[in-house]
């Protein structure tokens, strides 16, 4: 139960009259919010809030690190937590949290955050020639969704839950898309440029060479013809 009471008790004593003494108890009984995953790179904000005292509160980090790129703001006095900024290094990070209020009463709470990335570079696809990326990223746990979050794949090719990119491209041109890995904690984007270029015909050249200078102009002859 979130509540916060100033009660009166009677204080009994033997040697004077009873008295009334007024005990302040401040209670912090509740965390609320979570911190979801982020993206290496992108923005990044969660906020946690605590109820059960109308008390000013001051915010520490008391055992593990935050992610690196991330700074925590107090708001509202302090009944409310910011951690936000541009993580720059993916994993999986556990810390715990402590609120201290005017009185000096605490409470600590542990939580769990993902950075994510998706680490996979692509190499451009060819028309007609059959190609197969399989994506990967870093960060994240458990069981994990891969998508197609905007653009446009290049024709012939087909993104699979897995992160399998697969396919027989059909055109040529540039083609921008972004991709997504979503877990339990949040999602991941990653953008694409894929140029897909026109195959390439093998042949053998010919070699030319000036065989001699008539009067009447040069002569050409084909050493291919001559072995």
């Amino acid at each position: 139960v979130n509540t916060y009471f100033e009660p009166t008790f009677q204080l009994a004593n033997l040697k004077a009259a009873s008295a009334a003494q007024k005990i302040v108890i401040s209670r912090l009984t509740c965390f609320i919010g979570s911190f979801n995953a982020c993206c290496v790179g992108n923005s990044c904000s969660n906020t946690i809030v605590v109820t059960g005292t109308p008390r000013l509160l001051t915010w520490e980090v008391v055992l593990g690190e935050l992610p690196t790129g991330l700074v925590m703001t107090s708001l509202n006095g302090g009944m409310a937590l910011q951690v936000s900024g541009f993580p720059d290094t993916a994993g999986l990070y556990t810390f715990s949290l402590r609120t201290t209020d005017a009185v000096g009463v605490t409470q600590t709470k542990t939580y769990t955050m993902s950075i994510m990335e998706i680490t996979t570079t692509l190499p451009d696809p060819v028309v007609g020639v059959a190609y197969s990326q399989q994506l990967e990223q870093n960060g994240g746990t458990g069981d994990l969704v891969w998508a197609l979050a905007s653009g446009t794949l290049p024709t012939g090719l087909a993104l699979d839950e897995a992160g399998l990119l697969a396919g027989t491209p059909t055109d040529d041109g540039l083609f921008i898309f972004t991709v997504s890995v979503t877990n339990s904690g949040g999602t991941c984007t990653r953008e694409y440029m894929l140029n897909v270029a026109l195959a390439c015909v093998a042949f053998n050249p010919l070699t030319y060479t000036l065989n001699n200078f008539p009067s009447l102009g040069v002569v050409i002859r084909n050493e291919a013809e001559n072995g």
